[in-house]
């Protein structure tokens, strides 16, 4: 009795690690972000595959002739500016420093990202800041502080639908994140 039951345990225990190894992933059950470079400026981040595929099969189709009643629309669900974001730190500063000031020669460039999400759809912020002249930025000498890096950008919770003349047949959701500014600015350490 006791060779059955451990021989049962032992078969739902397979049974139960077989099931969980095998069941499928959603896409609402993992963090996913498929971002498309729509413009030097301008990036759009599709949260599932599905939105992404959504959207690969429309801009291949959107070259051909749609049939009689077939349309698609493109609505903005929601949007926020964010003025002046901190991104992240200059390649300059590696280290927090007591300083009088920071120069940055001309040509210099420094890449930051940051991770973030808007209306629940994961994204990234990323911005390379090129100094266009040499630039000396005064600092507080009493203050550990560092060179960051920060941006205006306009995030847009986009949506488009397709109709033909049963309604709607597919649809995809995306943000559309578009740089508007880049800066340099003084850190200090809190």
């Amino acid at each position: 009795m006791k060779k059955i039951f451990k021989k049962t345990i032992s078969l739902l225990i397979s049974i139960t690690l077989f099931s969980s190894l095998c069941s499928p992933v959603f896409a609402s059950d993992i963090s996913l972000s498929i971002p498309v470079q729509i413009s030097e400026t301008e990036t759009w981040f599709f949260p599932t595959e599905k939105d992404y595929e959504a959207y690969l099969n429309h801009k291949q189709v959107s070259g051909d002739i749609m049939t009689c009643g077939e349309y698609s629309k493109t609505s903005e669900v929601s949007r926020q500016t964010l003025k002046h974001k901190f991104v992240g730190y200059h390649k300059l500063t590696p280290s927090w420093t007591k300083s009088s000031s920071y120069t940055i020669a001309k040509g210099v460039s420094s890449s930051a990202s940051l991770k973030t999400s808007y209306d629940g759809i994961s994204f990234t912020l990323s911005l390379t800041h090129t100094a266009s002249v040499s630039t000396t930025i005064p600092a507080n000498s009493k203050k550990y502080s560092r060179l960051g890096i920060s941006g205006d950008f306009l995030v847009k919770h986009m949506r488009t639908d397709y109709f033909d003349s049963s309604g709607l047949y597919n649809s995809y959701n995306y943000i559309s994140k578009k740089t508007l500014a880049s800066y340099i600015d003084v850190k200090y350490k809190s």
